[in-house]
């Protein structure tokens, strides 16, 4: 077996799991349909939210792959719980 069945045969067993599968749909409905934004009107829960849809993408990094700093990126490029906790306190006030 070569290098590129090798490599061809590692992809087709990423991409049949169930991890992955999730991301990818998640990916195009959000593409799709334009969720992530009709998602981030919501203050507070709209975050939450966008915070929970990257869970595949950790668990998918950080299990299957196995690479530290993808996971990191994966991390870094998620809505933090910080923000989630301001934008709330501030539709909040707005309430008040």
């Amino acid at each position: 077996m070569n290098k590129d069945e090798k490599r061809e045969l590692r992809r087709k067993r990423l991409m049949e799991n169930k991890a992955y599968q999730t991301m990818y749909g998640l990916t195009r409905y959000m593409d799709r349909y334009y969720l992530d934004a009709l998602i981030g009107i919501i203050p507070g829960w709209g975050d939450a939210i966008a915070l929970l849809s990257v869970v595949p993408f950790v668990y998918f990094s950080s299990r299957v792959i196995k690479s530290i700093p993808l996971t990191l990126a994966v991390l870094n490029n998620a809505p933090t719980v910080r923000g989630i906790r301001l934008s709330s306190m501030a539709a909040i006030k707005k309430l008040l």
